[in-house]
């Protein structure tokens, strides 16, 4: 995700003048330098200063004393002064602190939202109580930032799916309820609040805010999603990629707003029976031959070097306009074949036999591109030679893997 820093009006009653000046200067540098942090130090600032925790709590958070807590947020305003240091920001950590904590409500940066998918690589495994924690804290990061990409996959492996059969809204067609109205103008986690308190209801519409794609889904399963097609909608209801879908012919072209509030158990029935209805699609699984990717080891010892020291689980991206990073910290090697098959739009099978957590760091440069082939074609080299130096490697195949067979009924 890339986060959009709007400068917040100065408010007396919450800012000292010296904490309002060293805002306007770290805003445009916060993303940065967050993500510059070590994941305990970044995860101690969130929880101190997004999060309002005390230092007892910071320490529970991160299953270390309140002492220890204290020294990992004092050194972590350490480290950050330094970094703006080098940008030319002066300032103390007292009030760097002071001005981020003061601001948290307005913004943050794009980097903190890593903590939400310490589930979405684990594979439905249970997260611990302060993997919760930082998650629960990121949900609320996320409502102070402007999220141009997706959110649903970090948190959707908390969903429950179900099939209960429920009363559904079709699509409105002018005035829907103010609620729903103001859920779909922001949807992020600004909303997360609203989405649990609205009443039950699913509603699929032609999509009314162009300059908007995205959306969340909170841990009970509600979610609001702007400006997506109808691949988007099939896979939310069914829990599959893309790039395990065979689609037909003649699908909708159009862009459409989805909300689901529905209770647990009852929400991906419902969008199924309403695709159903409203486009006269269903879907089954069928395990078929197709081309995949298959991770390998090519060199033990290189991907033994990566072997991970522990923390939370996580992965993110960030950047600018020249490097783009893809950071994955204590993941197994499945968080790798995702990476990939979003780039090759293939399914993408791990084939190490290896069920260890690993640390990666992938970055490729961004530049003015002649198509958005060969962008793809830069990042698939670069993904390619990265992996090498991780001692893994891509090897094409075609093999068996259950695929969601989407038709028309009949």
């Amino acid at each position: 995700m890339q986060a959009i820093l709007n400068e917040p009006e100065s408010d007396p009653s919450r800012r000292s003048g010296a904490e309002a000046e060293a805002w306007r200067q770290i805003a445009p540098l916060l993303d940065d330098a967050m993500g510059r942090l070590g994941e305990k130090d970044r995860n101690a600032i969130v929880l101190r200063f997004f999060e309002n925790k005390n230092m007892s709590e910071v320490g529970a958070a991160l299953g270390a004393s309140e002492d220890a807590a204290k020294m990992r947020v004092n050194r972590a305003l350490e480290k950050l002064r330094k970094i703006f240091a080098k940008r030319g920001v002066a300032s103390t950590t007292a009030i760097i602190a002071g001005a981020v904590s003061a601001n948290s409500v307005q913004a943050a940066p794009a980097v903190l939202a890593k903590t939400i998918s310490a589930v979405a690589i684990a594979k439905g495994a249970a997260a611990s109580a302060s993997t919760l924690t930082l998650i629960k804290g990121a949900l609320k990061i996320m409502a102070w930032t402007k999220a141009k990409t997706a959110i649903v996959v970090g948190v959707g492996v908390l969903l429950t799916a179900g099939v209960t059969t429920v009363v559904v809204k079709k699509t409105v067609s002018s005035s829907p309820d103010s609620i729903y109205e103001e859920i779909w103008k922001h949807p992020d986690s600004s909303s997360s609040e609203a989405l649990e308190k609205a009443p039950p209801i699913l509603i699929i519409r032609d999509a009314r805010y162009p300059n908007k794609m995205g959306g969340i889904w909170t841990t009970s399963g509600k979610g609001v999603w702007d400006n997506g097609d109808i691949a988007d909608l099939i896979g939310f209801a069914y829990h599959f990629g893309s790039t395990r879908m065979i689609l037909p012919d003649g699908l909708p072209s159009g862009r459409f707003d989805y909300l689901n509030t529905l209770p647990r158990g009852s929400q991906d029935g419902a969008l199924r029976e309403e695709l159903k209805k409203q486009f006269g699609l269903i879907a089954h699984t069928e395990t078929r031959e197709t081309d995949v990717m298959l991770l390998k080891i090519n060199d033990s010892p290189k991907l033994q070097s990566h072997l991970s020291k522990g923390g939370h689980t996580s992965n993110y991206g960030t950047g600018n306009n020249k490097i783009q990073r893809r950071i994955f910290r204590n993941v197994e090697l499945s968080a790798i074949t995702s990476l990939v098959e979003g780039f090759y739009l293939k399914p993408t099978l791990d084939r190490t036999g290896m069920s260890r957590h690993y640390d990666f760091d992938i970055q490729w440069t961004e530049q003015k591109w002649s198509s958005p082939e060969a962008r793809m074609s830069t990042i698939q080299q670069a993904l390619l030679n990265q992996l090498d130096q991780f001692g893994l490697e891509l090897v094409p195949s075609r093999e068996p893997v259950e695929l969601l067979v989407v038709e028309k009924s009949k």
